[in-house]
């Protein structure tokens, strides 16, 4: 149950994050070529599309690398600036080179610088906004879980101690239950015996 809690998660922060590329070119698009603001151009949407689908692997292999899609790292940055100031530019680095060795389409550079302005602070948007839904799942108290511990050993409390330590959701020990030929550890909290288990 609590490893189907983490994935959950992390699954939740991936698709966050891979949604990041889609609408950052969306934005880009319409600073670029709908708003007024620079000289009229023609493009052609298929292409930006061709090139959004490239992006978006660059993108994805680039949160894999640097972890941003797992809980872990989340609570592990204070700001995130940084790490998501380095995804962004691997990304468009990487985009950057794909284009200039893709020579049958001209994309606009303004496009290009656009869309990884806002693949920035989208990306940072994402690492706080699940930061914060995180910290206030686990600081309201609701969604605690009590747990059994099987062992009234050493391995058993360090488990325990984990358990309680784990900042994607509040554990309760419910009790330890000790194991057959198991002799155990002074102030685990509650004790049963499995033998009297039903």
């Amino acid at each position: 149950m609590i490893r189907r809690h983490v994935n959950l998660v992390r699954w939740w922060i991936t698709l966050g994050y891979f949604f990041v590329p889609t609408l950052a070119f969306v934005l880009a698009w319409m600073v670029r070529f709908e708003s007024g603001f620079f000289e009229a151009a023609d493009a052609d949407p298929y292409t930006y599309v061709g090139l959004l689908l490239v992006c978006t692997l660059f993108w994805a292999l680039v949160v894999e690398h640097f972890g941003l899609n797992l809980s872990e790292t989340i609570f592990a940055l204070h700001t995130g600036v940084r790490t998501v100031a380095k995804a962004a530019a691997y990304t468009m680095a990487l985009l950057l080179t794909f284009t200039f060795f893709y020579r049958d389409v001209a994309f606009s550079r303004v496009f290009i610088m656009v869309a990884c302005a806002f693949l920035f602070v989208l990306a940072l948007g994402v690492l706080h906004l699940f930061s914060y839904l995180i910290r206030s799942r686990r600081s309201n108290g609701n969604g605690v879980m009590r747990i059994a511990v099987l062992g009234v050993d050493g391995y058993a409390k360090r488990v325990a101690d984990r358990l309680r330590a784990n900042p994607l959701f509040t554990c309760e020990i419910a009790a330890f239950v000790g194991l057959p030929g198991q002799q155990p550890l002074a102030g685990l909290g509650p004790l049963v015996v499995w033998e009297d288990l039903d």
